[in-house]
């Protein structure tokens, strides 16, 4: 014991005793100030050495009745007798002590029948699971642990749960192991997971913890889940290619199942399909391939790609890659001399077909085409690389443009050959339809293709009389765009022309005259005053004539000029623009400076 003075502005402090640590035992919590009384702390204080009774976690008021607040912080609707007499004669309690007759301080944990549980003494039960395939079997390695160095002679039972959503799985085995146990069970279709729960009776998944007698601190860490896939390496043969002496094969090795580790791995190659005979074709070669290692992700890098050679092999034109054996072919056998099992050996061979052989180029003679026409080129099959001369790298090459175009191919073997050809376009039979055109309403235009192609095609096809003719009426009551497309041998031509209509329309003039003048109006002359129409041809066009005739003023003679300026010897003369009105009183003297008409 120990003894430490706090300060509190309230005097008198009562201590709240609970695990707020989650460890099974219990802590003394005060608030006060030790040091300055200008602050205040929380202090917590635990037993350095031999541990303290067990206690609840939840602390619910200065009168402590551990039975008015449950764990969880919820308030039962019906509260138990705190002062009830403990029966432990009906509970087989094995493992626990006889509980502290204090107002169930320590009565935290109930089984489902009813017994209840002391966690003091810290056990904690988990388990760990590996597996592994063998031929149609899977074989299931238990680790069952406990924080009691004690518990390793502990009976405890093993369930596995098929991982059917999650709820409600249904049970597949139930084992009562002690220790390290591995058992082997039949392979389920289509299951790839497994539920492994420790200390459970069975049942469906999830259980109903607790339901054995052996009684634990904590049930959330006795689930495992196990990953049943294993081991499942594949192999995909990428290219190759070949030197004076060697062929040289690029290979791309996976691990698709569980990352087991898988550090080296070997495989073999063969002239015949090793799947076939037994697996009694003799290899041309073993490789070892091995795996890069991730420090950082702690694990194996199982997507590798790997570059072999063996020497050429002269008068071949296949080979079979196979993972994961060891001289025999694929299969079982040859994993137990691999010594790696995997649940899958269907993708552990890989095929692939070569041409040693030289080869030829040629992608055909210069070609004249017309306008519209693509031209394929094909280099053809077998070669490792393609360079066409705009930089494409298909064995197939299209173009529509002149020039000269050429290919350079590359085969497996480093050997390099080259072809080129020249396109020229022929333009004779391009198809004109001429400049676009403007058309009165119901008004049909003529259109005729003097070329003689061996096909005509109009659209829209209700615009013209003939949709398949070289000579066609064309007819439209709204603006629109004719389609013509025409066809001699394998060229096709296309051409276009814009069909406008004219809308008929009235234009209407006002004219005024001087009384004895006349105007023209589409050829008749004119001088009396009116309204006066002429249809035109086009689109029956109207113009309309407004006339009006002005009589002079004369109070004792009237002079006409074609001039600008009329000079009277009166004062008062006036001039006016055309119709001159001009009072003088005789016998004045009229000095005309211009000449009148």
């Amino acid at each position: 014991m120990i003894l430490s003075n706090s300060w509190s502005k309230t005097w008198n402090e009562y201590p709240v005793i609970a695990d707020i640590d989650n460890d099974g035992q219990a802590e003394i919590i005060i608030s006060g100030s030790r040091v300055d009384k200008k602050e205040t702390r929380l202090y917590c204080f635990e037993s350095a050495t031999t541990p303290w009774a067990p206690a609840r976690s939840v602390w619910n008021q200065y009168a402590y009745n551990p039975t008015q607040v449950n764990d969880d912080l919820t308030i039962p609707r019906y509260q138990q007798n705190a002062a009830a007499f403990f029966d432990t004669n009906s509970c087989i309690q094995l493992t626990c002590p006889q509980p502290y007759n204090n107002f169930m301080v320590q009565a935290t944990y109930r089984t489902q029948e009813g017994c209840y549980v002391w966690p003091g003494h810290n056990r904690d039960l988990t388990i760990t699971a590996t597996s592994r395939c063998l031929g149609d079997s899977i074989e299931i390695c238990f680790s069952p642990r406990s924080s009691i160095a004690g518990d390793s002679a502990l009976m405890v039972y093993v369930s596995c749960f098929l991982p059917d959503m999650g709820i409600g799985s249904s049970m597949i085995d139930k084992i009562a192991i002690r220790s390290d146990t591995c058992i082997r069970m039949q392979k389920l279709s289509g299951v790839d997971s497994m539920f492994i729960v420790i200390n459970e009776t069975g049942g469906i998944f999830p259980p109903s913890f607790t339901n054995t007698a052996i009684a634990e601190c904590d049930y959330t860490n006795n689930v495992f889940v196990l990953d049943l896939k294993g081991p499942d390496l594949t192999i995909d043969i990428l290219s190759y290619e070949c030197t004076g002496d060697s062929l040289i094969f690029y290979i791309a090795t996976d691990n698709k199942g569980a990352q087991s580790d898988v550090p080296c791995i070997s495989g073999g190659c063969y002239f015949t399909d090793p799947r076939i005979n037994g697996g009694q074709n003799s290899p041309l070669e073993i490789t070892e391939w091995c795996f890069k290692y991730d420090n950082i992700l702690m694990q194996y890098q199982y997507r590798d790609t790997f570059r072999v050679a063996i020497p050429l092999p002269a008068g071949q034109t296949g080979m079979w890659w196979t993972i994961n054996e060891g001289g025999f072919g694929p299969g079982l056998e040859s994993s137990v001399f691999t010594d790696i099992y995997e649940c899958n050996y269907n993708n552990n061979t890989a095929y692939i077909s070569f041409d040693l052989e030289e080869k030829s180029l040629d992608i055909g003679p210069d070609i004249i085409k017309c306008s519209s026409e693509v031209i394929t080129l094909d280099a053809g099959a077998g070669f490792s690389s393609y360079l066409w001369s705009d930089l494409s790298t298909e064995a197939v090459y299209s173009t529509s443009f002149d020039g000269l175009h050429y290919v350079e191919a590359t085969d497996h073997c480093g050997r390099i050959y080259r072809d080129s050809i020249r396109i020229t376009t022929d333009n004779t039979t391009d198809l004109d339809l001429g400049p676009d055109i403007s058309i009165c309403p119901e008004e049909q235009y003529a259109l005729e293709i003097s070329y003689p192609y061996d096909a005509v095609r109009w659209f829209p096809a209700d615009m013209v009389d003939c949709d398949s003719c070289l000579r066609v009426q064309v007819h439209t009551a709204v603006p629109a765009l004719l389609i013509a497309v025409a066809q001699t041998g394998e060229c096709i031509s296309v051409d276009s022309i814009f069909i406008d209509i004219q809308a008929a329309h009235t234009a209407s003039e006002y004219r005024t005259i001087c009384s004895g003048e006349t105007v023209e109006f589409y050829g008749d002359i004119i001088s009396a005053g009116g309204t006066y129409s002429h249809t035109t041809g086009q689109c029956d066009t109207v113009y309309i004539l407004h006339l009006e005739v002005e009589e002079a003023y004369n109070s004792f003679f009237q002079l006409r000029y074609a001039g600008e300026i009329l000079y009277c010897s009166m004062a008062d003369t006036t001039i006016v623009r055309g119709c001159i009105q001009i009072p003088c009183i005789p016998p004045t003297v009229v000095t005309v400076l211009y000449t009148f008409s």
